[in-house]
């Protein structure tokens, strides 16, 4: 007996060391990160462009239009929130990074409430509700500016006032919450599937029917109010946005495209394991339906892997997949209620203190992860600010002061493809040299680069109209700056002669 409390206190020691250095990692890097700006990359820019948009009054502006290019696959509910935090800090940037902690500290409260009403102790609930943090992708999400923390604390807090709901209040709460992920990222639908599944079998069906209405009702005014409010141009400007997105084969590919992307994290990957290992041991136990972590990990899991069969999905979508995975390990320890340290524990820990020296490797090599230069510098090689500055990034003209002329350069090269007349507004002001500067984030003079630029993201038309009237002046990190090339020199042997009509340019020439 004193052997087993002894070894409780050591696990119990090894639990809150793990969730300390966790924590104090990810303040120290959000300290750094911030400054450096090293994660604010082109998914960023779109976020932050759509929120600078709402703020001067436009939900959505169409695709092409005076004020430039629009474009998203974003859902609002993140950067008009970002664009109300912005009235109060002022910087674009700064606002983004306040919303960005607040929902990765709202999630991580989500998975702590959620395993409370669990049975959790308090330990347990609060370690796990740490070890959110603890993998790359939910870094980009505290040091980033994207909806993805914000979709996954709602959709989990939905989630966790379905595990102590009591009533018709509790029921309505939740299809709330999770009518609110929803509006922040339209794949934010698992937990509400989970929730509902969950109450179906195991007997509460007026709270599954009643859930189902009321999240499914919720979802309806959120499309409806999405259109209205951006006048009827949102559906078209997402539907053209996902236009690009997966094929039949694609989806059916998407196990194997997932499998890829989780080699390039791997400390998201061994807590994925774990989750997959709670879920098998958890599957023989009497009445595995009954778990709602069981079925919430099972849900997240689908979607996750739907998710990337879209070409181009980034590691950012394994957040989620990483909370339900934390959430099962857990709810296999509440289950077993083991008095002394186990594999299972062991394993959760460990898999936290892996991660937290990739997270000080990081933080120790700041500098390296910084590959962009800032966005100050990037402006200093701009002269003139007073015309249009046109970025691969829009942080770019953000932190000029402007309204973006382009919000997503994935939509060029799409509309340059499937609508060319949309897009001959743009080579016009290349040809004038409308911008005052072109900036993109990787320099296109590799064949690399070229060849994804070409293929993925602006396009070869692009490539060609800005060789053509723009110039390399100078580069900040992998950023590259183009301005405007100068007329060509006047050159004296082809100064117009009109003494000789027949060659005005060449007076030496006769006939």
């Amino acid at each position: 007996m004193v052997y087993a409390l002894g070894v409780r206190r050591a696990n119990d020691l090894l639990l809150a060391l793990s969730a300390a250095v966790v924590v104090v990692l990810s303040a120290l890097r959000a300290d750094v990160f911030w400054q450096n700006e090293a994660y604010l990359d082109d998914a960023s820019g779109n976020w932050t462009a759509l929120a600078r948009d709402f703020a001067a009054g436009v939900l959505y502006r169409p695709l092409q239009s005076p004020d430039g290019y629009g474009g998203s696959r974003y859902f609002p509910l993140h950067f008009v929130l970002h664009a109300a935090f912005m009235k109060v800090f002022g910087s674009p940037i700064a606002a983004g990074h306040v919303l960005a902690a607040l929902a990765m500290v709202l999630l991580m409260g989500g998975v702590y409430a959620w395993l409370r009403a669990s049975g959790a102790p308090f330990l347990l609930a609060a370690s796990c509700g740490s070890f959110v943090l603890a993998i790359r992708p939910a870094q980009e999400a505290l040091l980033a500016i994207k909806g993805d923390g914000l979709a996954a604390a709602l959709n989990v807090w939905g989630v966790a006032v379905c595990a102590g709901a009591a009533g018709a209040a509790g029921v309505l709460a939740a299809a709330l919450l999770f009518t609110l992920a929803f509006a922040t990222k339209i794949t934010a639908v698992s937990g509400v599937t989970a929730a509902v599944l969950w109450f179906w079998l195991t007997g509460q069906r007026r709270a599954a029917a009643g859930l189902m209405v009321a999240t499914a009702g919720g979802m309806v005014l959120v499309l409806v109010a999405i259109q209205l409010g951006s006048h009827g141009v949102a559906f078209d400007v997402l539907q053209a946005s996902a236009s690009g997105g997966a094929s039949l084969s694609d989806i059916l590919k998407s196990p194997f495209s997932l499998a890829r992307q989780a080699r390039r994290v791997p400390e998201t990957l061994a807590f994925i394991q774990l989750g997959c290992a709670a879920f098998l041991a958890l599957l023989f136990w009497p009445k595995p339906w009954a778990s709602l972590p069981l079925l919430f990990f099972v849900c997240v899991f689908g979607v996750t892997t739907v998710i990337f069969g879209s070409p181009g999905t980034d590691t950012n979508h394994f957040l989620d997949l990483h909370v339900a995975s934390v959430v099962l390990v857990a709810s296999w320890l509440i289950a077993r209620d083991l008095p002394a340290f186990d594999l299972a524990s062991a394993a959760l820990i460990v898999a936290a203190l892996a991660a937290s020296m990739s997270l000080g490797s990081g933080l120790l090599s700041a500098r390296s992860e910084q590959q962009r230069g800032l966005l100050a510098d990037a402006l200093k090689l701009i002269p003139d600010r007073s015309r249009p500055i046109l970025a691969q990034n829009p942080l770019v003209p953000v932190a000029a002061g402007q309204r973006p002329y382009l919000i997503d350069p994935f939509m060029i090269r799409l509309i340059t493809e499937r609508t060319p007349a949309l897009a001959e507004p743009l080579w016009h002001d290349f040809q004038t040299q409308r911008f005052a500067a072109v900036v993109l984030e990787t320099n296109p003079q590799t064949e690399r680069a070229r060849a994804l630029y070409r293929s993925a993201i602006l396009g070869e038309r692009f490539l060609q109209e800005m060789d053509r009237n723009y110039e390399v002046a100078g580069a900040v990190g992998t950023r590259t700056v183009y301005l405007p090339r100068r007329p060509a020199p006047a050159n004296p042997a082809n100064i117009a002669n009109p003494a000789n009509p027949a060659n005005p340019g060449n007076p030496a020439n006769h006939d």
